[in-house]
């Protein structure tokens, strides 16, 4: 990803997830993120965004939410 808004990140990273993943705030959607992510392996593209954002990740079963 080469300065790509998070909800991108998100809709890439929802191809290869079962469950719904829903960031919080439009705000936080704009963010940019820039980086190599794989994207197939959510929990290592969670852990990016996590680092490079300083956001929340919240696990509820198959609803991944993410937040400030």
């Amino acid at each position: 990803m080469d300065n790509a808004p998070l909800s991108y990140v998100i809709e890439e990273m929802s191809r290869h997830f079962y469950g719904r993943i829903v960031v919080a705030s439009s705000a936080l959607a704009d963010r940019r993120v820039s980086g190599t992510i794989k994207v197939a392996n959510t929990d290592d593209a969670l852990a990016f965004v996590t680092k490079a954002l300083g956001v929340k990740v919240t696990r509820l079963g198959p609803l991944i939410v993410i937040r400030q």
